[in-house]
């Protein structure tokens, strides 16, 4: 019956009145609106409140590509925040490779550069010469430059380099050349991880000037190198000095270039942990390259004096080998006689370095000292060595006096004699360190014994000596 289909017709939802609203809605939209809404982004395009914002990508008709800034669904975020979202993750070099976590992460990546050779280089003051030295006839003549500086791993990187003026991929090439470096002076000095660690320092400062474009040398592949780090650095690929940027840019990226040469030197002993004194960034780049060699060489210098000094000692004056001679010809053993000779000669070819040395000091001063806030200096060079480094403090005075005596042959002698007993003399085992270590009342006892000596000779300073030893103990 129709009452039984009536009860048996479903009744109204508010799903169904939706869906019809939705139905009217959509035949209205398509009344007005033809064909040009059968997709959804169309449709948005049509019906959106925000008329720069665009919903369908170009497909030859209206629309936008999806690179273009106003689409809906550009990968790109929206411009004012399109940098804000991008960051670099950490890099490893920018820690320290002093154990052997840090060196896998920081250092594997590094190769070796074939384009160098062990470092044979002597270190001796033999081989500090000033060959290539930029303006070497005017102002640089009495420079003299390291051989660490002239075997410095840096050779035919412009080969390397190529065309490339990417700052980016110059340090990745720099890089694998430090580390290079530092696996070579590892090498080199072996278990002798002071002096390794001396002179990476130097090296690394040298780098620093190469790259500052401050060096001082100035051989057919300097020229080449800077030449290349101009284009590099400048702004319209030119060849026009930039050292400004090329300062900068050292400074944003020296620890990263220290790392590296931390990890050249690991290299050779991957399990060794460094000492956490060699992990900060060194600040031998800061001084300038002239007095930094000056230094260099003085603690050489220093060193070779008091070796060549041990020598005689041990060898000539203990073994009583000169005996009654007045001269180096009327020594009578012959090995004796040679090594007094070298002993002579080696203050004979100081001379003129040194000389050389304080000339150009006195000149770097007359242009520099406290000039644009920079530090004042010393008088004088041999002052300058003596307050940077105590390893440069020893007698440079007895290269004039032994020079001096070249043409008296008995005077000569005595000066060379004297002069190498005082320089073994280890002031730890004197009379005077002893008083003076006597608590409280060393340095007026020693101002007495001293005045006491003077008058009364020998008798008073072996008294003097025993005295103190006991004292002093």
């Amino acid at each position: 019956s129709r009452s039984t289909q009536r009860g048996r017709r479903k009744s109204r939802t508010i799903e169904d009145d939706d869906n019809k609203r939705t139905d009217n809605f959509l035949k209205k939209v398509k009344d007005k609106c033809g064909n040009d809404v059968k997709i959804a982004d169309k449709y948005l395009d049509k019906s959106t409140n925000c008329p720069k914002i665009k919903f369908s990508k170009s497909d030859g008709t209206a629309g936008v590509s999806s690179n273009d800034d106003n689409y809906a669904f550009n990968d790109k975020p929206p411009k004012p925040y399109e940098n804000k979202c991008e960051c670099e993750p950490p890099n490893p070099l920018d820690k320290c490779p002093s154990d052997d976590s840090t060196y896998k992460k920081a250092c594997t990546t590094f190769s070796i550069t074939k384009t160098w050779e062990k470092k044979t280089f002597n270190d001796d003051l033999d081989s500090w010469t000033s060959v290539d030295l930029k303006k070497t006839i005017s102002n640089n003549k009495g420079v003299l430059v390291p051989p660490r500086r002239r075997k410095l791993c840096f050779k035919y990187i412009t080969r390397k380099l190529g065309s490339t003026i990417n700052k980016d991929n110059f340090k990745k090439i720099l890089l694998d050349y430090v580390f290079t470096e530092g696996k070579l002076l590892s090498e080199k000095y072996g278990s002798e991880s002071t002096k390794a660690l001396e002179a990476m320092k130097y090296s690394f400062a040298d780098y620093g000037d190469i790259i500052k474009g401050t060096d001082m040398m100035e051989g057919i592949l300097d020229k080449d190198i800077n030449e290349k780090l101009n284009k590099i650095f400048s702004n319209n690929d030119s060849t026009s000095n930039s050292n400004d940027d090329r300062k900068k840019w050292w400074d944003n990226n020296k620890t990263h270039i220290w790392h590296a040469m931390l990890c050249g030197y690991k290299s050779e002993n991957k399990s060794k942990t460094l000492d956490n004194t060699w992990c900060p960034v060194p600040k031998e780049d800061d001084t300038p390259q002239f007095l930094r060699w000056l230094e260099e060489w003085a603690t050489i210098f220093c060193k070779e004096k008091l070796t060549e000094a041990k020598n005689v000692v041990k060898q000539c004056i203990e073994t009583k080998k000169i005996n009654s001679a007045k001269s180096i010809n009327e020594i009578s053993d012959e090995d004796c006689k040679k090594l007094l000779t070298k002993y002579k000669d080696w203050y004979v070819k100081r001379k003129p370095q040194w000389d050389g040395l304080k000339k150009e000091y006195e000149n770097y001063i007359k242009t520099n000292n406290g000039s644009s806030g920079a530090e004042k200096l010393p008088d004088g060079a041999n002052d300058y060595v003596k307050t940077k480094c105590k390893e440069c403090d020893c007698n440079y005075s007895d290269l004039e006096k032994i020079s001096k005596y070249q043409s008296q042959k008995e005077k000569l002698l005595k000066e060379l004699i004297l002069t190498a007993k005082i320089d073994t003399i280890d002031p730890k085992n004197t009379i005077f360190y002893h008083i003076l270590n006597i608590p409280e009342k060393g340095l007026d006892i020693a101002k007495i014994v001293y005045d006491a000596a003077e008058r009364n000779g020998p008798p008073i300073a072996g008294a003097a000596s025993e005295i103190a030893q006991k004292v002093g103990t």
